[in-house]
């Protein structure tokens, strides 16, 4: 992770919030699992469908390690769950691979 996104995981709020619990989890997917992290806000609103977050590393900014901190501010903004999915980048994957790892997870 750069210095620039560190600062940037910093200035919103950092990954520990104690009203917001989380939960590690590994997703199967077909020949490969996925890490993943789920956000349950402690007062969350049951009626607010699950939002699931993909990290913008390809967006020369971001990783699953800086998604943390936005999953929170995610989570407390809509009074419901985030789950944080990991996905496989470029250019070791080039595309379409993380979009195909997003729809797998959605399903």
């Amino acid at each position: 992770m750069c210095a620039g996104t560190d600062k940037l995981v910093e200035q919103f709020g950092g990954r520990a919030e104690p009203s917001v619990n989380y939960a590690h989890h590994v997703l199967p997917f077909e020949g490969r699992d996925f890490p993943a992290l789920s956000y349950r806000p402690s007062a969350q609103n049951p009626d607010i469908p699950i939002l699931v977050s993909f990290h913008y590393g390809g967006g020369i900014v971001g990783s699953f390690e800086t998604s943390p901190a936005f999953c929170v501010i995610f989570a407390k903004s809509i009074a419901g769950s985030v789950l944080s999915v990991d996905n496989r980048l470029a250019p070791e994957r080039p595309w379409p691979a993380d979009l195909n790892d997003a729809i797998e997870a959605l399903i």
